[in-house]
């Protein structure tokens, strides 16, 4: 997490990682050039190539900052998990997916533009099977849905457990996504105003129900 906060975070190669996750997050790096991510960053046109070798290289470091930086939020709700894999408490582990939903629910869309343009990066390299998918895949995804199905099983008491535990593990996040990655549809299709946290913690709280119901 070198560039992502800290005290790293003003100095050149932080200013072009950020103002490039800004750009990568709104265009694919095809539609994004050198000079549009210098300028914004304030910085000379050859600090990318001084700093990361081109753009090419700069996309490749902010995929490898992602990640990091995505592993190191998600971490302490991994460590807890395999904490209880010794003593395998049913209601320690439902407890953390609980914490977990919570989390989610508040880290998105309230955290604002850092958390969407990663998520449209995600989602773009997804999407169109970029070729940094693998990477993200491997180096995050991979443990972040063994940490969602092995919470699943050991909530279950392992009634839902293997291709069931993942399964389920897709389908809530998935939710989580859907009521996380845009502000403007959520208010749209729930016919409201404006979102808050209040708003949020009921769409949390209807989301635990279903939970509750799996685990059950």
């Amino acid at each position: 997490m070198k560039y992502f906060g800290g005290v790293e975070s003003f100095n050149t190669p932080s200013r072009l990682i950020l103002v490039a996750l800004s750009e990568f997050g709104e265009k694919p790096p095809s539609l994004v050039s050198v000079s549009d991510i210098t300028q914004k960053a304030k910085c000379n046109v050859s600090a990318v190539s001084y700093y990361f070798g081109g753009k090419n290289e700069l996309y490749a470091e902010l995929v490898n900052q992602i990640i990091e930086y995505l592993r190191s939020i998600e971490r302490p709700f991994w460590d807890r998990l395999e904490a209880l894999k010794k003593s395998v408490s049913a209601s320690q582990a439902r407890e953390i997916l609980r914490d977990y939903f919570r989390w989610r629910m508040q880290v998105t869309p309230m955290s604002g533009p850092m958390q969407k343009s990663i998520f449209s990066l995600i989602a773009r390299e997804e999407v169109y099977e970029g070729e940094f998918f693998s990477l993200i895949y491997e180096r995050f995804m991979k443990d972040h849905n063994a940490f969602m199905s092995g919470a699943i099983e050991m909530a279950s008491g392992g009634k839902v457990a293997g291709e069931s535990a993942k399964i389920a593990a897709m389908a809530f996040v998935s939710q989580i996504i859907r009521f996380t990655a845009s502000e403007e549809y959520l208010k749209l299709n729930m016919n409201w105003d404006s979102l808050d946290d209040g708003k949020m913690h009921r769409i949390c709280d209807t989301l635990l129900v279903f939970l509750d119901k799996v685990l059950a």
